[in-house]
C-alpha cells in the first residue's frame, strides 16, 4: 500500500462565532447592540419634545413619553422628574450629551450625571432584565429569555409567555436592523492570517483514537458552521485562493446575505426544566426553542449529513460554546466521527487568553467527562485568533 493510500482523510468543522466578528473590530456584542438601541430610543424621544411647544405623547417600543408633568418611561422604568430634567430645562444640552456618547457606559454615565431617576415599573419584562445587565456590564439576551421563560413555567413571574415571546421578537427585529447597518472593511493582511489557520494541517498528536491509525493525515473538506448573522466570513473566504475551493458555509442561524430568517432564541434541551416545558402541551413555550426554528430550512439536516459523512476535527473559532446552543454542540462534540476538538483563542484587554474558560464552556456539552478529556486538544500559542488592534 502506498504512502498516499495509507493516509487518513479528516474533514475540519469550524464553529464560527461572534468572536470572529469582534476580532475584526465589528461592534456585534449584545452590549454594542443595547447601546445602539438605548441611544436610538432616547434621541427619538428628545427629538419629539424638541419639535413642539406642547408635545404629543411619544410612544416607542421601549420608551413612552407622556405630558409635561406625566411620567417618562424608559425600558420599563419611570421617573416623574425626567421630563423637566431631560427635555425642558436642559433640552439643548442633554440630547448633545446623548449623541456624543461612544459606548454604553458613557450613555449610562449621562443618565447618572443628570440625575435621571430610574425605578422599576415593568419588573417582569425581558427588556427590564437586559437593561439591568447593562448596568452590570454583562448582557446575554438569549440566556435571559430562557431564564424568564423558566420563571413563568415555575409560576415565579407575573407575565405571560405570549408577552415574553412578543418582546423577544421585537428585540430580534431591532437586532436585525442594527446588524444591517454595520460596515465591514477587512484589511488584506489579517485575511491572510485567517487563511493560514483555516488551512493548517491536522497533526497526529491532536487525535487520541484506538480504532484507526491516524499517523498520516490528509486534510479533507472544510465545513464552516457559521453562527453569525454578518457577511464577514463570506467576505474572508471570497478572497481565498485555490486551496479554499473545497469548503462549505452553513449559516445555521440564518443569513441577511441570502435573505434567510434569523434564528434567535434558546437551544438548551438538556436543561432539567425542559421536560416540564414539553409536558405543558403549550406550544408558546416552545416557539423560540432553536430546535423548532431549525425546521425552517435545510441547514441543520445538512450539518447532520456532514457529521455522518466522515471523520472530522472540530475547530472552535470565535464561538463562546455557551449553553444557548447546547443541544447542537453536544451532538457535534460527542459524535462518533468527531476525532478531536481544537480551540482557537483570543486575548482579553489584559492580554490573558480565554482558552481555559472556553474549555470549561465546552465541557458542559459533554455527557462523558472521559470523552471530553480525550477530545479537547491542549493549549497551543499558535492557535491565537488574529485581531485587529
Amino acid at each position: 500500500m502506498s504512502k498516499k493510500e495509507s493516509a487518513q482523510t479528516i474533514n475540519k468543522l469550524f464553529l464560527i462565532g461572534n468572536g470572529l466578528d469582534l476580532a475584526l473590530g465589528l461592534k456585534t456584542s449584545y452590549t454594542d447592540f443595547m447601546f445602539w438601541l438605548l441611544k436610538k430610543q432616547l434621541l427619538e424621544a428628545a427629538e419629539n419634545f424638541g419639535r413642539q411647544e406642547a408635545p404629543k405623547p411619544y410612544r416607542g417600543r421601549f420608551i413612552e413619553v407622556f405630558g409635561e408633568y406625566e411620567p417618562l418611561t424608559i425600558f420599563g422604568y419611570s421617573s416623574n422628574e425626567l421630563f423637566d430634567i431631560l427635555f425642558k430645562e436642559n433640552y439643548g444640552e442633554i440630547p448633545n450629551k446623548i449623541e456624543s456618547a461612544d459606548n454604553l457606559q458613557d450613555l449610562l454615565s449621562v443618565v447618572k450625571t443628570y440625575k435621571i431617576s430610574i425605578q422599576p415599573k415593568f419588573a417582569n419584562s425581558l427588556f427590564t432584565s437586559i437593561y439591568s445587565q447593562c448596568n452590570a456590564g454583562w448582557v446575554n439576551i438569549e440566556e435571559t429569555y430562557f431564564v424568564l421563560l423558566k420563571s413563568i413555567l415555575n409560576d415565579k413571574r407575573n407575565v405571560s409567555i405570549t408577552d415574553l415571546n412578543s418582546e423577544l421578537e421585537t428585540i430580534t427585529d431591532y437586532l436585525q436592523q442594527y446588524l444591517l447597518e454595520l460596515e465591514i472593511d477587512l484589511p488584506s493582511n489579517i485575511v491572510d492570517q485567517f487563511f493560514k489557520q483555516f488551512a493548517s494541517q491536522i497533526i497526529p498528536d491532536e487525535i487520541i483514537n484506538n480504532k484507526k491509525d491516524y499517523s498520516k493525515i490528509v486534510n479533507g473538506h472544510l465545513y464552516f458552521l457559521n453562527f453569525n448573522y454578518t457577511e464577514a466570513l463570506s467576505i474572508i473566504l471570497s478572497k481565498s485562493g485555490k486551496e479554499f475551493n473545497d469548503y462549505t458555509i452553513n449559516n445555521i442561524h440564518g443569513s441577511f446575505e441570502f435573505d434567510e430568517p434569523i434564528i434567535f432564541g434558546y437551544g438548551d434541551e438538556m436543561d432539567e426544566d425542559y421536560k416540564k416545558i414539553e409536558n405543558l402541551r403549550d406550544n408558546d413555550f416552545l416557539k423560540h426553542i432553536k430546535s423548532f426554528r431549525y425546521f425552517q430550512n435545510k441547514n441543520y439536516r445538512d450539518l447532520l449529513r456532514f457529521l455522518n459523512s466522515n471523520s472530522f476535527q472540530v475547530c472552535v473559532y470565535g464561538h463562546s460554546c455557551d449553553i444557548s446552543d447546547r443541544i447542537m454542540l453536544n451532538e457535534i462534540f460527542e459524535h462518533e466521527n468527531c476525532v478531536s476538538v481544537k480551540v482557537y483563542f483570543y486575548r482579553d484587554k489584559d492580554g490573558n487568553p480565554d482558552f481555559t474558560n472556553k474549555t470549561m464552556n465546552i465541557s458542559r456539552h459533554f455527557n462523558s467527562n472521559k470523552l471530553m478529556r480525550q477530545k479537547i486538544v491542549e493549549f497551543n500559542p499558535d492557535n491565537e485568533i488574529p485581531q485587529i488592534k
